[in-house]
């Protein structure tokens, strides 16, 4: 009879000790998994942040690249102008205008030029004199616009 009260009792002592090792690895592994998922949760927080953000940089450097675009098409129009090409000339007023539309954060002068700009007509004449002129004030309407950033 000792030897299957013995029995049992090794046998009761082996369960409390799996069941207690069982419980304290279940712990563990929660609390790991725990804590993973708190990383996760914390990364993926910083993650949407950080794509916010570059996402605003990213439309505040496309209205830049827009604004630069229109001056570069205000001087080619001049060049146009200067070779009596008046249908090139127009055409790229009329891409500035639309890079200076469709440029996000644009500052109100730039929008009022825009408007100036599509009101603005190249007339095919000998003496492109006024009409350079015009198109020289708008492209320093859009240098004073976007000043150059200072050299380090």
């Amino acid at each position: 009879m000792a030897n299957g009260r013995n029995i049992a009792i090794g046998v009761g002592v082996a369960l409390v000790t799996a069941a207690g090792a069982y419980g304290v690895g279940w712990y563990q592994g929660k609390s790991r998994a725990d804590d993973a998922e708190r990383r996760a949760v914390a990364a993926s927080s910083a993650s949407a942040s950080a794509v916010s953000s570059a996402g605003v940089t990213l439309d505040v450097e496309r209205g830049k690249v827009a604004r630069l675009e229109a001056r570069r098409r205000l001087h080619l129009a001049m060049i146009a102008l200067e070779d009596r090409n008046f249908g090139i000339a127009q055409e790229h007023v009329g891409s500035a205008r639309a890079f200076l539309a469709s440029a996000k954060g644009a500052d109100p002068e730039l929008q009022k030029l825009g408007g100036e700009l599509e009101a603005f007509k190249i007339v095919a004449t000998e003496d492109v004199g006024d009409q350079r002129k015009a198109l020289l004030a708008f492209c320093k309407r859009v240098d004073d616009a976007m000043p150059p950033p200072k050299a380090p």
